[in-house]
């Protein structure tokens, strides 16, 4: 993982990485190189972690792995582990500003699925962000970010929230859609929610899981389940999150509004 950060940006992500407790849900680092000229005397601004390798990937590719077909046990544990380190980050007054599928590296093991949250290099103290600096994924970045509003702990919040529809869904979020202008207006609206369940059985949750678990199961076996096709406009790779056709209509509606 390479990053050509400003000095606070890195250390940060330095020391997040550096405690015991936060190696229990992050990626934890064998060491730090600085990359050099060819000459190879003069370093250059390029820092780069060397991390463990992960045979399952990210989310993106573990999903792709398995179909979508996740236990809900499994999606359960995972989310906690996510979960778990985002608390850690928000208790320490960071936040991490670029929750996505490709920044959860997944370690299948034969009892259980570990769940480790990776690039730390955009993360930083809560109270101190450029909002035109913000890197992410369209369909997880909170909308307030698209009106220009600089990213908080919420933004997290909201972050894990797609990221909890990604593992329950078993797709991509908004995979068949372009990931542009339009749609990042559409999401800066709220007008784009997807029901992951409408069952109105009011039964105990665990019997929805075991209900959903059995049907979901039964149509792969019946070759009725069918991966949704990614649209090739569709970014799932980091990018800057600036549209200001959207900030300046922002700012014009709360003008009027006031």
């Amino acid at each position: 993982m390479t990053f050509q950060p400003n000095e606070s940006h890195f250390m940060n992500s330095v020391l997040q990485q550096s405690t015991d407790e936060v190696k229990n849900n992050f990626v934890p680092d064998f060491g730090i190189c600085i990359e050099c000229s060819e000459e190879r005397l003069n370093p250059t601004s390029n820092y780069m972690f060397v991390m463990r390798y992960y045979e399952n990937g990210d989310l993106y590719s573990y999903i792709d792995e398995t179909q979508g077909m996740l236990c809900w046990r499994d999606i359960v544990n995972m989310i906690w582990e996510i979960s778990a380190g985002i608390e850690f980050l928000h208790d320490n007054g960071f936040i991490h500003g670029n929750l996505h599928g490709g920044n959860l590296l997944i370690e299948n093991e034969p009892d259980i699925i570990n769940t480790y949250i990776t690039d730390l290099g955009l993360s930083g103290p809560a109270n101190k962000r450029n909002s035109k600096e913000i890197y992410g994924v369209l369909p997880y970045t909170d909308p307030e970010i698209l009106k220009g509003n600089p990213p908080t702990k919420s933004s997290d919040v909201y972050s894990f929230g797609i990221i909890m529809w990604t593992l329950s869904a078993g797709i991509r979020p908004l995979c068949n859609r372009a990931h542009d202008l339009r749609l990042a207006t559409e999401i800066s609206l709220g007008n784009w929610v997807s029901a992951i369940c409408d069952d109105p059985d009011s039964s105990d949750l665990s019997d929805q899981f075991d209900i959903a678990e059995e049907k979901k199961f039964s149509d792969l076996e019946k070759n009725e389940f069918l991966q949704q096709q990614i649209h090739y406009q569709a970014n799932y790779k980091s990018r800057l999150m600036y549209f200001p056709e959207i900030i300046d209509f922002t700012k014009r509606f709360v003008k009027k509004k006031v």
